[in-house]
Parts: structure tokens; sequence; C-alpha cells
């Protein structure tokens, strides 16, 4: 998909060490598609938005009205949905990736300070505030890939 291509181009490049290649991808017509992958996520949000809003329009139109129960089992179903796969990728990438991969290139400094980011803050990611709780410009995240979450679940609320 659009969102996956463009951010795993963005990754890539961060780490090729000849930069004069990107130059040359730039200049390809095709590669516009890759290089405007970052308004993907906008749209990837605004849809997440309209398909929360139908069904919870479609609950209210079928009930009448959502009891304090009701909202409490809407939030923590999405909260229950979202959260499986997101600790199973922050187990995996953050704590075992370093593990399972062999090579010249396994345990580099990415590696290391990705694997010391998720012990220390990996309790952010499942209260999804790691967009804002420890925040610095300097400061690494856990699953930098996973940015969007913590904002698509706070305006859910």
């Amino acid at each position: 998909n659009w969102v996956i291509l463009g951010h795993s181009y963005a990754f890539m490049m961060s780490s090729v060490g000849d930069q004069s290649y990107l130059l040359e991808l730039i200049k390809r017509r095709g590669f516009s598609l890759v290089s405007n992958a970052y308004s993907s996520v906008d749209s990837f949000f605004t849809l997440s938005g309209f398909l929360v809003s139908y069904l919870l329009l479609k609950q209210l139109t079928k009930r009448g009205h959502l009891t304090v129960t009701q909202w409490i089992a809407f939030y923590f179903h999405r909260y229950v949905r979202l959260t499986a796969p997101y600790l199973m990728m922050i187990l995996l990438e953050g704590f075992l990736y370093r593990y399972m991969v062999s090579g010249p290139f396994s345990v580099d400094a990415t590696t290391v300070t990705l694997h010391d980011t998720c012990k220390k803050d990996w309790w952010t990611n499942l209260l999804y505030i790691n967009n804002v709780v420890p925040w610095s410009p300097t400061s690494a995240t856990c699953l930098a890939q996973t940015g969007t979450l913590p904002m698509i679940c706070s305006s859910s609320l």
C-alpha cells in the first residue's frame, strides 16, 4: 500500500550512504508517487475518522443513544483491537529483533538505540501517549513507524 511504500523508501534512503542515487530517483516521473506518499498518511487518517464516525453513528441510529457502559465498551474494544498487534510489534522489533537477525549489520547502533528506547519507554506506546511523553527534539522513539497511532486514538476521544 502507498503508506508502506513511502515509509519504506524514507527509512531506506536515510540509511543509504550515497545520496546521489536519491537525486537520480527524484528525477524519474514515476517516483512522484513515492515522494508524495506522505499525503497518504493524511488520507489514511481521514478515512479512519470517517469509518469510526460511521460505525458510531450506525450504533446511535440503531439504539437511539449510548449508555456510559456502551461508550466504555466501544473504547475498550478499540483499544484491544489496536493494542494486540502493536504490542507484538514492540516485542518483535524492540526486544527480539537483535536476537533474530545475523550478519554484518545485525547489531549496529540503530538496533541498540531502538532496544534501549523500547526497554525504557514501552509503556508510553501501550497508553498511546508516545508522541507526548517523554518528548524532546532529540528523543528517539520505540517504533517510529507507529507515530500516527496516538493521534488516531486521541482524536477518537
